[in-house]
C-alpha cells in the first residue's frame, strides 16, 4: 500500500494529471503499471475514498492555490474550473462546496479581505 501511495503521488505531483478531464482509474493504472483492481482496493480501503473523490480534492487544492495566489484576477469561475480540471463551473462549484464547505465566490471572497 505504502508503494502505491508513494506512487500515486509522485506522478499526481509531477504531472498533475488530476487536471485532465477524462482522468479515470483505468487510466492512472495504465500510467502506474499497476492493475486497476489494485488501485480501486487502495482507495477503497486505505484512502476510504474514491478515486473520483480523491482526484475531486486535489482539483479544488489546485483551484484554491490559483485563488489565493491571486492568478485569477482575470480569470472567472468557469476559467478556474476548466484549469482545475473540471468540465464546467457548475460542477466546480458543486464539488467545492461539497469538500470546503463554501462555495468558491465566497473563497474568494474571504481570501481577499
Amino acid at each position: 500500500m505504502i508503494y502505491i501511495e508513494e506512487e500515486i503521488d509522485r506522478i499526481m505531483a509531477q504531472n498533475k494529471i488530476y487536471l485532465q478531464k477524462d482522468l479515470n482509474l483505468p487510466q492512472l493504472s495504465v500510467l502506474l503499471t499497476i492493475p486497476t483492481h489494485h488501485l480501486a482496493y487502495f482507495f477503497s480501503a486505505y484512502k476510504k475514498m474514491t478515486f473520483s473523490d480523491y482526484r475531486t480534492i486535489l482539483r479544488i487544492e489546485y483551484a484554491k492555490e490559483l485563488m489565493i495566489g491571486h492568478t485569477t484576477n482575470n480569470l472567472t469561475l468557469e476559467g478556474i474550473a476548466l484549469l482545475s480540471g473540471f468540465s464546467n463551473r457548475n460542477n466546480f462549484t458543486q464539488s467545492f462546496k461539497k469538500v470546503e464547505g463554501t462555495t468558491p465566490s465566497s473563497f474568494i471572497t474571504a481570501c481577499n479581505k
